[in-house]
């Protein structure tokens, strides 16, 4: 018998959920590792899977029922961040490539808007209590994800705020970047009852 290294014609992929339905990512029927009851604001572990024919489905925690909308086109050799995210009371998935080199000792880091409003969003990447500056990445609009840029590795502080505008929204301190790999920065809609966005990080495969 001849054995085939499956891993030439594979790419990697990771589940984001930004809605308030807990998911799972299922291949073939069975749930990936670290693939059960995602719930908002985490993700799945990184899972190799064919890029041609990836045999994955998303169903809510609680049903059989594939969602519908998710059909990630992948390519052998890369890594990607797919983002499950509010669309009324439906869920709707954006597939985002980490493909990107960061700047020599530096990490890659877009922002994926999932919030479906009419308000961009600028996010600042500054040392802890550093003043905000210029934006590093203007203006995310929904439904879009930003271009990748190159951001300081190790620890940061990432700040939201209304394109345009100085008030912070969202605040997250003490972030690790890795240097080498692109994270994703989704900011998401108001919790029940909330005005404010939120927003989590999501390390890229």
């Amino acid at each position: 018998a001849t054995v085939t290294d499956a891993a030439p014609l594979n790419a990697k992929i990771r589940l984001a959920n930004a809605t308030e339905t807990p998911l799972s990512l299922l291949l073939a029927g069975d749930p990936l590792t670290g693939g059960t009851n995602i719930l908002f604001g985490t993700s799945t572990a990184c899972s190799s899977v064919n890029a041609a024919t990836p045999g994955l489905t998303v169903i809510p925690v609680g049903s059989t029922t594939p969602l519908a909308g998710f059909a990630p086109v992948l390519e052998v050799g890369k890594s990607y961040t797919v983002v499950a995210y509010p669309n009324g009371t439906v869920a709707q998935f954006a597939t985002l490539s980490n493909a990107f080199t960061p700047a020599t000792g530096e990490a890659g880091l877009r922002v994926f808007n999932a919030t479906t409003g009419a308000t961009g969003y600028d996010v600042y990447v500054t040392a802890a209590g550093a003043p905000l500056g210029t934006p590093t990445v203007p203006n995310a609009l929904s439904g879009v994800g930003s271009a990748i840029v190159s951001v300081p590795a190790g620890s940061s502080q990432i700040r939201v705020t209304a394109a345009g505008n100085t008030t912070v929204l969202v605040d997250l301190a003490a972030q690790t970047l890795t240097a080498g790999k692109t994270a994703t920065l989704i900011i998401a809609p108001p919790a029940t009852g909330q005005t404010a966005p939120r927003a989590f990080l999501v390390g890229g495969c």
